[in-house]
């Protein structure tokens, strides 16, 4: 059986001390496949550089900032993952973390479980309908995490650059 495919969108701009160490880990996530679009909304320290030739890493250079949800959607419009993931900079995931949330993501809703109704951003297909996701319990290593988006089949996109 093949493991879900996730493409994590990192934004970097200016000094980005944990970059290096968090795109790393993303590439060493277990339970998954993953690749990386990073985003280059204006790195100054060079780290984006130094990650560019990194296999699993594609850069998106759109020559200007473009704000955090601009950054998002461009990363969003190269990436070729089922399961979309938005991910800061400066967080190191474990292991376990992607494949954990691709689990709970993949999980139809319940209306009789106590976890809760609409929560998680899950959009699907190519014209990325949204759908409600079952809500993680407060504590639980899920609810730690912002979006994860189920994507659906592959739609064209961009080149990344």
């Amino acid at each position: 059986m093949t493991a879900p495919a996730v493409s994590a969108v990192v934004l970097a701009f200016r000094d980005e001390p944990w970059l290096e160490r968090c795109v790393h880990a993303l590439l060493d996530s277990t339970g998954v496949e993953v690749d990386v679009v990073l985003v280059d909304n204006g790195c100054t320290d060079g780290a984006v550089e130094r990650l560019a030739q990194t296999p699993g890493v594609a850069v998106v250079r759109p020559g200007e900032n473009l704000g955090f949800a601009g950054g998002c959607n461009a990363g969003a419009a190269v990436a070729s993952g089922e399961f979309l993931a938005l991910i800061n900079g400066d967080l190191v995931v474990e292991a376990e973390a992607l494949s954990e949330l691709v689990a709970f993501a993949a999980k139809p809703g319940d209306e009789d479980d106590d976890s809760g109704g609409e929560s998680t951003n899950l959009t699907s297909g190519a014209a990325r309908q949204q759908f409600a996701g079952r809500r993680p319990r407060a504590g639980s290593p899920v609810a730690a995490f912002g979006n994860l988006n189920h994507r659906g089949p592959a739609a064209p996109s961009a080149q990344a650059v």
